[in-house]
């Protein structure tokens, strides 16, 4: 593997994630200004319980197809490796109709569950759409890939705006997200109700060999879905709905800039040192050297987004969401420092997964939501939101150790202390040119927007000046 190739897959697949964070602020912004903060947080309430479902029905699949399609390609055996994929969609589409026939009969005799059976079929829809895209990724076809995504948030953004238009309320946004996924699922759905057999192995036995890996992944994501879930309803259950919409109307923000950034980012690596694992015993101190620039570019990317983000919380929360967020907006840099380090993590922890040792990846996701449920039961009940977000930072802190110290004497997740530091003084001068700016929330919003944008224009130059002359005189090396 070489640079050229990083930087084509990233060129592919940085508009793909471009697209969906910048749509995701977008109907952010949308509904926060359209719904109240209480209707708002149910909203974020049931996608939340959406997205974990999501979670627990293909993230053990997910991962297996990243770990063992590159095998099957390698071998030449791609279509055996799609027909147990489509086999395995149809018993999926097979349940998931019966459950959906099952409430829509209690939707008529009893009492009206059209949430449930809205969230089923998202859940359905988000699911094999989401599958299919990881075949995409771990294939290299970006371009594709990018076409997907990028026209599935369109046709989001599209529809929630429309609906400002007209009558926006929690069904009627949910109709559109499950459109948003059902169009682009249709062409192969005739593929997934009549799965034909492979000659080789039976799907149940391929299943078998698909959940020895996914199982712990699965129940590393369910670790991880927990404390997403659990934090807003522990919100709940103390402070109410309200503060359940401040909480995820602030969190939300970071977690959409921090995908616009990240998300390319994590989608290229894994599938190329997937690749390059192909042969671990002759390519091990290649993966730890890939490991280690990969660790580099994200503090590269991520201090400086990270100074940013903590001067200007104020002005983000009142721009993207409105002036009734704002009071929340201490908990970005908070809630912002957590979630990098756990994508910094998810760079560290991939030589575990290279070897295999996904059920030690589970216990220490595990230790870490426990962690945070721990943390969160009693912070959340003293200090609200702050306390989730505290209770979090913690918790994600503690995985990226657990992971860097069992590393040491496996793949090694190195860092490059002297890169890093060098980043780090780097983004110490963005930080010193901010801190002269003084925004007064009360003058004119244009205003503001072009003192922040300006500002921004002339430290992110000052920053990639600086970085590209140490690359040049070889003292930040990410060549791969």
């Amino acid at each position: 593997m070489n640079s050229n190739l990083f930087v084509k897959q990233m060129f592919h697949y940085f508009p793909a994630q471009i697209a969906p964070a910048v749509i995701n602020l977008i109907i952010i912004m949308v509904l926060t200004r359209s719904f109240t903060i209480e209707v708002y947080g149910e909203y974020i309430l049931i996608t939340t319980l959406i997205g974990f479902f999501v979670t627990v029905f293909t993230q053990w699949l997910i991962q297996s197809i990243l770990f063992y399609r590159p095998k099957y390609n390698e071998d030449n055996r791609k279509k055996e490796f799609n027909l147990h994929i489509e086999s395995i969609i149809n018993k999926f589409i097979i349940a998931s109709i019966i459950l959906l026939l099952l409430l829509i009969i209690y939707n008529t005799l009893f009492m009206d569950v059209t949430l449930y059976i809205l969230g089923v079929l998202i859940i359905l829809v988000q699911s094999i759409f989401t599958i299919e895209q990881v075949i995409l990724q771990s294939d290299l076809q970006s371009k594709r890939y990018a076409m997907r995504i990028f026209s599935s948030s369109i046709l989001r953004v599209v529809g929630i705006v429309v609906l400002t238009l007209t009558t926006i309320n929690l069904i009627s946004v949910l109709i559109v997200i499950v459109f948003s996924y059902l169009l682009f699922i249709l062409p192969k759905l005739k593929n997934y109700m009549q799965v034909k057999k492979s000659k080789n192995i039976s799907t149940e036995q391929f299943l078998k060999i698909m959940l020895k890996y996914g199982l712990p992944m699965l129940g590393w994501f369910l670790a991880v879905s927990i404390m997403n879930v659990a934090d807003r309803f522990l919100i709940e259950y103390f402070h109410g709905s309200k503060a359940v919409g401040l909480y995820a109307g602030n969190y939300s923000i970071i977690s959409a800039a921090f995908g616009l950034v990240f998300g390319p980012l994590t989608i290229v690596i894994h599938p190329l040192l997937m690749k390059v694992a192909v042969n671990l015993t002759e390519h091990k101190q290649k993966i730890e050297q890939l490991i280690s620039k990969f660790t580099t570019i994200f503090f590269i990317v991520g201090l400086p987004i990270i100074i940013f983000v903590d001067k200007f919380r104020q002005e983000i929360a009142y721009l993207f969401l409105g002036e009734e967020y704002v009071v929340a907006s201490d908990l970005i840099t908070i809630v912002m420092v957590g979630i990098f380090l756990w994508n910094l993590a998810m760079v560290g922890h991939k030589g575990m997964e290279i070897i295999n040792k996904t059920k030690v990846m589970f216990s220490f996701a595990l230790v870490s939501c426990l962690t945070s449920l721990l943390l969160n039961v009693f912070l959340i009940e003293k200090y609200s939101y702050l306390g989730a977000a505290y209770g979090n930072l913690i918790a994600f802190g503690l995985y990226c150790l657990l992971v860097y110290v069992y590393s040491i004497k496996r793949i090694k997740w190195k860092w490059n202390i002297k890169e890093l530091i060098l980043v780090g003084c780097c983004s110490a001068l963005i930080f010193l040119i901010l801190d002269f700016i003084t925004i007064n929330m009360e003058e004119s919003l244009t205003i503001n927007i072009l003192i922040i944008v300006g500002t921004t224009i002339l430290a992110g130059l000052l920053y990639l000046s600086l970085l590209l002359a140490l690359i040049k005189i070889k003292l930040i090396d990410i060549r791969f």
